[in-house]
């Protein structure tokens, strides 16, 4: 049971995480999860209106945000249709009828469908979907923008961990947060001839287009390690999330 009635703050982030997990068999357990919404009248309009109810088993009825999207990938894994539409619903809400160039978001938003396949155990590959929620502040001009999926994660996919074995090696004990600098500078190749166009260049590229103006702040958080990609900072977290999530705010510079 997922009793969220008394949360007192939500995010659009938590949003797609939640219903990622609960269509996430190794979540499930081959359980039955059951839940409700916040009783505070902004968060419920938020929860209810995200789309959350397309994605679980309901007998209520919720009128959903048309402003908003929530898509689970189903069928491919690039689905430059979605990205484009992603791209109509913040500019819509940040900017209006203003002509702004968004080719930047546009390759984040292919480069991490593309990337799925590099947070997923190559053994097991096809099974990892990812998840894209796009949140408009209805108080704000901000556009909220999750990227999700829940792989095993940047960090535990084999091209990854193979450079954290030979550091170990040679050192010892070798955190995650250790290799983000390589990681994020393209230094990590693929040991495979396939996806050499994804692996070890979508990463670098994300990192070189979330500087543009447009970006109000960028994170990527991985396993055990968030990354703010605005001022390059970077932390160990207490706790490890199972998979790769991105997000943004598109903003009026």
């Amino acid at each position: 049971m997922l009793d969220i009635s008394g949360v007192e703050n939500l995010t659009p982030e938590s949003v797609a995480l939640m219903v990622a997990s609960i269509n996430d068999k190794q979540f499930m357990d081959e359980g039955i999860v059951t839940g409700n919404a916040p009783n505070k009248p902004d968060l419920m309009k938020m929860f209810t209106g995200s789309g959350y109810y397309e994605h679980v088993r309901t007998n209520g009825k919720f009128i959903k945000d048309e402003a908003s999207l929530l898509h689970k990938e189903k069928h491919q894994k690039v689905e430059p249709e979605v990205a484009r539409l992603a791209l109509q619903r913040g500019s819509d809400h940040v900017f209006g009828s203003k002509k702004v160039d968004l080719g930047a978001m546009y390759d984040i938003l292919i480069e991490c469908m593309s990337n799925t396949k590099s947070h997923a155990d190559l053994t097991t590959e096809g099974t990892c979907f990812w998840w894209l929620y796009v949140y408009n502040d209805p108080n704000t001009k901000i556009s909220a923008y999750t990227f999700l999926d829940l792989g095993v994660g940047i960090f535990k996919s084999a091209t990854v961990q193979g450079f954290i074995n030979k550091a170990r090696k040679a050192t010892g004990l070798y955190p995650n947060i250790n290799i983000v600098d390589d990681l994020l500078a393209g230094n990590i190749k693929s040991r495979a001839k396939i996806d050499t166009d994804i692996r070890g260049k979508g990463i670098p590229q994300i990192v070189e287009n979330a500087k543009s103006p447009i970006f109000r702040s960028f994170y990527i958080i991985a396993n055990d390690v968030k990354i703010n990609l605005k001022t390059g900072d970077k932390a160990q977290l207490a706790h490890s999330l199972n998979g790769t999530m991105l997000y943004w705010e598109l903003a009026a510079t």
